[in-house]
């Protein structure tokens, strides 16, 4: 049981980390490519939080 129990914390552990980096690493290439984070287009649902990126014509 001891053995099971820690591999279910560790799993849980490298679940956060992966999910840590992913969210990184995803927000480094919208900004490699020019898009900003639009609050007016963000929607709260009971699914979740839809995050809304648009391309910036920054010129």
């Amino acid at each position: 049981m001891k053995r099971l129990n820690k591999i279910a914390m560790y799993s849980a552990l490298l679940g956060v980390v992966f999910a840590v980096g992913f969210a990184l690493y995803s927000m480094k290439l919208l900004d490699e490519y020019g898009y900003e984070y639009s609050y007016e287009l963000t929607d709260i649902t009971p699914t979740g939080i839809h995050l809304m990126y648009v391309k910036s014509h920054e010129e």
